[in-house]
């Protein structure tokens, strides 16, 4: 018989282990920073993927918001005749 193990592996990421040593320089006073930026590397990350899914949002809605009023009206009932055709679909079934 194998043996089984419920161990968990644990692993650092790149960014921790820069924050445990910006942590480590500023308390040894080697660096001189703000907190904010020693604990940079463990709320960075986060603050980047917000940055990207706000300029993403945004950006869609600029696009909308510069679509002319036949454009709209395109969209729109190619969006009703898609859903026309597909309760269609379902109905036959």
């Amino acid at each position: 018989m194998g043996k089984s193990s419920n161990a968990r592996s644990a692993s650092i990421t790149f960014f921790g282990l820069l924050a445990i040593v910006f942590i480590t320089l500023k308390l040894t006073n080697q660096i001189d920073w703000s907190w904010l930026w020693v604990l940079a590397p463990l709320w960075g990350p986060v603050a980047l993927i917000i940055a990207i899914g706000v300029l993403a949002i945004s950006g869609g809605m600029i696009e909308r918001a510069c679509e002319t009023p036949r454009e709209r009206h395109a969209r729109l009932l190619k969006k009703a005749f898609e859903d026309y055709r597909a309760a269609l679909t379902r109905q036959r079934r």
